[in-house]
């Protein structure tokens, strides 16, 4: 039969075990917490560049509409020239219809190209708004994560005192005084 101090020594011994297997699982879960956290760092790196990748498309867009813009307002300029020539020097008509016909096909032209830059930039906006909910869910999970790693602290922390009590328990337990033995 044990006596009690015995019994005390093998409580201590599976309360250790048992925080040591605490210990092993919860570091365990911290890794899995840094796994994750390098994870959505690195989401979240991916969508920035992608994210300044269709800054810089929309940029490039809008200077294509401009410069689209500026080419239409030229070539009205140019139809209402034509006009006042066409009044004043009827021998002018010929060459100036030729140069409408041109400038009508310089115009469906930009507005084919018009067109392409709207869908375009409609394409970048999707893009945007996919982008800003993967680094929203990207926030959120690592919220979680630094929730879960804030736990893990505190349990470890609770462990570590829990161990130091352990040993000081063994060591009270390992003299002679605690210990009925007789010392010669």
């Amino acid at each position: 039969m044990n006596t009690p101090e015995e019994l005390k020594i093998d409580s201590n011994r599976a309360t250790i075990e048992s925080n040591r297997t605490a210990i092993e699982s919860n570091r365990a879960a911290i890794e899995s917490n840094r796994t994750a956290i390098e994870s959505n760092r690195a989401a979240i790196e991916s969508n920035r560049a992608a994210i300044e990748s269709n800054r810089a498309a929309i940029e490039s867009n809008r200077a294509a509409i401009e410069s689209n813009r500026a080419t239409i307002e030229s070539n009205r300029t140019a139809i209402e020239s034509n006009r006042v020539a066409i009044e004043s020097n009827r021998a002018a008509i010929e060459s100036n219809r030729v140069a409408i016909e041109s400038n009508r096909a310089a115009i469906e032209s930009n507005r084919a190209a018009i067109e392409s830059n709207r869908t375009a930039i409609e394409s970048n906006r999707v893009a945007i708004e996919s982008n800003r909910a993967a680094i929203e869910s990207n926030r959120a999970a690592i919220e979680s994560n630094r929730a879960a790693i804030e736990s893990n602290r505190v349990a470890i922390e609770s462990n570590r005192a829990a161990i130091e009590s352990n040993r000081a328990a063994i060591e009270s337990n390992r003299t002679c005084e605690n210990i009925h033995v007789y010392c010669i």
